[in-house]
């Protein structure tokens, strides 16, 4: 039902001259471009997943990348890849793990796609209040995601006991938080990891504007 409402709107006439004219190697050069994207990302998430301490094979992050990729696309969200991705791995080497892995990637790719983005913001010279206004949106963002990470690599210095007076209801969650966090803490605070991410993220998106 999604579908037929978004072709609703498509002009077909202009598709099937698009399709005519696009030229082969062009169309061969931007597969390409998406299709090595992809596997830098799983390459960089397999780095994530090392830091983490879970070892898998550059092939076992591949596979199982492509599968959340034909999930997401299948599905009305990107939930159902990162849970398949979680449900095979974790059998194997510990759902915490797994989900934490999962929870830095994402992190790391929109904060240093918020980090790109609102750099690029205040040096393109354009006036427009709206201009203005998403620039400081996306900059309020970058900022968040930035704070997010080092949070997550250093912690808060003891969320429990900063939460005693809530109860224990506020407190078992707290350490649940805690212990998650503490399972991303090593990637996160790794530099390794954040300069091998910031690379994919460039080189992938320098690539697809370029095409």
């Amino acid at each position: 039902g999604l579908l037929v409402w978004l072709f609703r709107g498509l002009d077909f006439a202009e598709i099937r001259f698009l399709l005519r004219t696009l030229p082969a190697w062009l169309y061969l050069l931007s597969l390409s471009v998406v299709v090595g994207g992809q596997i830098l990302y799983a390459w960089r998430w397999r780095q994530v997943l090392a830091a983490t301490g879970v070892h898998v094979s550059t092939w076992t992050a591949v596979q199982q990348y492509f599968i959340g990729i034909f999930l997401n696309n299948f599905f009305p969200s990107t939930v159902g890849g990162d849970m398949a991705k979680i449900y095979y791995l974790g059998r194997r080497h510990g759902y915490r793990a797994i989900t934490a892995s999962i929870f830095l990637d994402r992190l790391l790719s929109i904060g240093l796609l918020a980090v790109f983005s609102a750099t690029m913001y205040w040096i393109a010279p354009d006036p427009s209040p709206r201009f203005v206004a998403t620039r400081l949106v996306v900059t309020a963002m970058a900022v968040t995601l930035v704070l997010m990470i080092v949070l997550t690599a250093k912690g808060t210095g003891g969320l429990p006991r900063r939460v005693s007076r809530l109860g224990h209801t506020a407190v078992g969650f707290a350490e649940r938080l805690q212990r998650f966090r503490q399972s991303i803490a090593p990637a996160a605070g790794h530099p390794g990891v954040v300069l091998q991410s910031a690379a994919v993220v460039t080189t992938y998106f320098v690539a697809l504007t370029a095409v």
